[in-house]
């Protein structure tokens, strides 16, 4: 049998034009998803540990690489880059940070 690929049931996230459709409760925990995402973005950014006992930690350098190096990049259609690429703007509009670490 296949081994499961994610610890949980993924669900759907809508996008930007589907966000007055969400209810009160999936609104919060688009939010929460969000500044939970945020946080682990300052931690990677900062996290010098090649053997962080986060996995999530991991994950998000392996984005941020890839970033860094995919030849397609966001404006080509790449939708990894497109997802990071939304993650870095929420950041820059709420940090504080100067110098940013990220």
């Amino acid at each position: 049998p296949a081994t499961p690929r994610h610890p949980h049931v993924l669900k759907p996230i809508p996008v930007a034009g589907q966000q007055n459709q969400l209810t009160e409760v999936q609104r919060k925990e688009r939010q929460r998803s969000i500044q939970l995402h945020m946080q682990l973005l300052m931690h990677a950014s900062t996290c010098v540990s090649p053997k962080c006992p986060s996995a999530n930690c991991t994950k998000m350098k392996g984005l941020l690489r890839h970033g860094d190096t995919c030849k397609v990049k966001h404006q080509g259609g790449c939708n990894v880059c497109k997802r990071i690429w939304a993650l870095l703007q929420i950041h820059a509009r709420q940090c504080k940070q100067n110098p940013c670490p990220v």
